[in-house]
């Protein structure tokens, strides 16, 4: 959404997903239940960088991306007011 720093890409057990932290200052994204990723820990991200592939369940069909805003430490933020408002980053 807004340029960035990696700062964690993990694998969900169980055929979970994939799960990309990215650090934009005080707010983290969160994009979870991923197929792969295309970026590693530590990487920097331009606004737009694709960072992975949305995964397809088997068995529904459904491709749903998961998608996380929150602000450190602990308050999650409502994500249409960053998708809607681009360089509006704020709850």
């Amino acid at each position: 959404v807004y340029p960035g720093r990696v700062t964690g890409v993990s694998s969900i057990p169980m055929n979970g997903g994939v799960v990309v932290i990215v650090e934009h200052g005080q707010y983290r994204t969160i994009y979870a239940n991923l197929e792969k990723s295309y970026v590693e820990k530590g990487d920097l991200l331009a606004q737009g960088q694709t960072v992975g592939l949305v995964r397809t369940e088997p068995r529904t069909g459904e491709t749903l991306l998961i998608f996380l805003i929150y602000a450190v430490p602990n308050k999650f933020v409502n994500p249409e007011r960053w998708l809607m408002q681009p360089g509006s980053a704020t709850d």
